[in-house]
């Protein structure tokens, strides 16, 4: 939709997707029934990924497996050729200049190639990772206590320099608590469109809250 002149239009449909991926679809995800889930669009508004989600039908709706949903499709926005599916989800965000996708790891994919570039801050912590708009900071996060999976814990916010293997941890806190109306959210920090700010959720108290980090 464009909010200036309101005009929508159809980009891609859902069957598009499960007619040109089906095999993916039955493999992964046991169906081709799907909906189009969490579309993002790049920064140039050129093209949009997005998660294939199949539902489970189960009573628990706010639970992990309420849906079956894994890989991503990339879509070209102005023709609606499906240009790549990955066949994983992996945490991912556009890079700057809307040519790749940078993957939980640190790790970037070219759209056009298909392949990944080497890791940058090998080392650093990294679930939801994404880059300031000059594309030489990055911002992540990660559940960081050593700990059964889904028991409460510490999660960390890193930010370093695309180069090299530095980073330095902003924030930690215990992310296990927060609004019960749904499942908790995961801090999923993100630059300011000026890059002067990062923003990041936090469930440490009786309310989820957007904390806002300056750069000083």
């Amino acid at each position: 939709m464009n909010v200036a002149t309101g005009e929508k239009r159809t980009v891609v449909t859902a069957a598009k997707v499960a007619e040109q991926y089906g095999d993916f679809m039955r493999t992964k995800l046991g169906g081709t029934d799907i909906s189009v889930f969490f579309p993002v669009l790049s920064p140039d508004g050129t093209k949009v990924f997005f998660k294939p989600n199949r539902p489970t039908n189960r009573e628990d709706y706010r639970g992990m497996d309420s849906s079956k949903r894994d890989g991503k499709v990339v879509v070209d926005v102005e023709t609606g050729r499906l240009l790549r599916l990955v066949e994983s989800w992996g945490h991912p965000s556009w890079t700057p200049d809307s040519r790749g996708i940078l993957e939980k790891g640190n790790g970037i994919l070219n759209i056009e190639t298909g392949v990944e570039a080497p890791r940058f801050a090998p080392s650093c912590f990294s679930d939801h990772p994404s880059l300031s708009p000059d594309g030489t900071l990055f911002v992540t996060d990660a559940d960081v206590s050593k700990r059964p999976y889904g028991k409460a814990g510490l999660w960390g916010i890193g930010v370093g320099p695309t180069t090299g293997d530095d980073y330095a941890v902003i924030y930690l806190f215990d992310n296990a608590h927060g609004a019960t109306s749904w499942r908790h959210n995961h801090p999923h920090p993100h630059f300011s469109a000026d890059g002067q700010r990062i923003y990041f959720n936090v469930n440490q108290g009786p309310w989820t809250q957007l904390f806002v980090a300056e750069k000083q």
